[in-house]
């Protein structure tokens, strides 16, 4: 074939005949678009199994790959090779030579045997230290048969993105203990890890330790779903038991107890004071609890109580726990008042992929006030909204709660819009620690560091620069 290379020349490349081999297994469904480089030497092909491959003319090995949410129809490669361009139901934009970038990373890491792209299959559980420098990571470690022989632990430098350590903790194979949910403790040395078969494994972090500090049998009466490291002695869990536990590290016991949620705890997030909680249950809406005093102090309602608005899949408070927000099946992003319960704004439609992951994290400003939230979601997207002029007492005083789709000319608080190249399912920040009044001056040590983790066990990692509430 015949290509033009950048400089206007054309370029006579190899042309193809009857002998020559055909390269297979680059997908799994049918090809429905192919480009070229300008200067011949790579050549992308999309198909139905939403993927992108790049492939090496001269070696004949692929030498990148992109994860995309639907079928590729249509592809085009700039002539400076620096932008692949797809056309699915939407058109979108992507970097050629990150993409190469992205390939080499993960082969060299491989090739080290240490971490690479992260796990074999799916991580479960995702997790960072307090100040945003260690992240961990863990799936099941499976055998031949695809049975759980154990956990595979990961400790990752949230500075470099390189992994820090990994091992695998053994298990009896008929017991199938599969991870569930991890939480790092505030300095990163040690992990919990929680399966669904009710147990809960304490392990060293730095390094990742293969023999547990720790096992607790039956820590609730049904799968554990999230757990959250409070303070140097203490983590929370909870399970589709309906419960909420506390555990103490040092004395290996459960402190405290209560039950939230009818139909199980499925998320959760503390307050500063560790007294009091945000939690989701399965098809429930969301509650603002007091531990201490085993009472509840609003449910969040939004009025329209279908089953997908009521089933959130991740939450989050600002620092001062006077505002929460909550990403719901029905793909609407709300942000509440505390503890009135009161809904103050509603972006609606934030993606049409929500049920394998959608979540969000508050980014304060001073006083631990509500300032900027970064929010994801699996269709690859990561959005930095500035809801400000929701912080103040006056945004309750409005009547009704404003409710905007999330592409129309109204929507007026999307900063900007991240397209990443892997579908995201997990998000991992550092917990905001400090209370009111000490917020700025203990935020300057915490790195504000990003990790997500896509649906391949791969783990990547981001850094928000800049003055956040500045």
């Amino acid at each position: 074939w015949t290509s033009p290379p950048a400089g206007g020349k054309s370029k006579e490349g190899p042309a193809p005949t009857q002998s020559s081999p055909a390269v297979t297994g680059l997908h799994s469904d049918w090809i429905n678009a192919v480009a070229i480089s300008a200067d011949g030497a790579l050549v992308a092909s999309g198909g139905l199994d939403n993927v992108v491959r790049l492939l090496d003319v001269r070696t004949r090995r692929p030498v990148g790959r992109l994860r995309i949410v639907a079928a590729v129809q249509a592809m085009v490669m700039t002539a400076d090779m620096r932008l692949i361009i797809t056309g699915s139901s939407d058109i979108r934009l992507w970097s050629l030579p990150k993409m190469r970038q992205a390939h080499d990373r993960e082969q060299a890491c491989t090739q080290g045997g240490a971490a690479g792209k992260g796990h074999t299959i799916e991580v479960a559980g995702l997790a960072m230290s307090a100040d945003g420098q260690v992240a961990a990571s863990v799936c099941s470690a499976l055998d031949a048969d695809q049975r759980s022989a154990g956990l595979e632990l990961i400790a990752w430098s949230c500075e470099s993105g390189a992994a820090l350590g990994k091992c695998v903790v053994p298990r009896p194979v008929e017991e199938d203990d599969r991870p569930s949910c991890l939480c790092v403790s505030p300095t990163g040395d040690m992990a919990v890890v929680c399966s669904d078969t009710a147990r809960l494994f304490l392990l060293g972090l730095l390094p990742p330790t293969a023999e547990p500090l720790w096992v607790k049998e039956a820590a609730h009466e049904d799968r554990i779903v999230c757990c959250q490291w409070l303070n140097t002695d203490t983590f929370a869990t909870g399970g589709e038991d309906g419960f909420i536990r506390m555990w103490s590290v040092k004395r290996r016991e459960c402190i405290s107890a209560i039950s939230v949620h009818e139909d199980g705890v499925f998320c959760m997030c503390f307050a500063a004071d560790n007294r009091r909680v945000l939690s989701g249950g399965h098809f429930e809406p969301p509650k603002w609890t007091n531990l201490e005093s085993e009472s509840c102090l609003c449910v969040l309602r939004s009025g329209d109580e279908s089953t997908c608005s009521s089933k959130v899949g991740g939450l989050s408070l600002s620092a001062d726990a006077t505002r929460a927000v909550t990403c719901s099946w029905d793909s609407h992003l709300r942000i509440w008042a505390l503890p009135s319960g009161r809904l103050l704004r509603t972006i609606e439609h934030l993606s049409d992929w929500v049920t394998k992951g959608f979540g969000a994290v508050c980014a304060d400003c001073d006083s631990g006030r509500l300032g900027f939230v970064v929010s994801y979601a699996w269709d690859q997207q990561i959005h930095l909204w500035d809801f400000c002029d929701l912080a103040d007492t006056e945004a309750e005083r409005c009547e009704t709660p404003l409710a905007v789709h999330c592409k129309s000319e109204k929507c007026i608080w999307k900063l900007a819009t991240l397209q990443c190249d892997v579908p995201l399912v997990r998000l991992a920040t550092p917990r905001a620690w400090p209370m009111p009044g000490v917020q700025q001056a203990a935020s300057a040590a915490v790195r504000r560091s990003l990790a997500f983790s896509d649906e391949e066990g791969g783990v990547h990692f981001f850094h928000v620069t800049g003055a956040v509430g500045g």
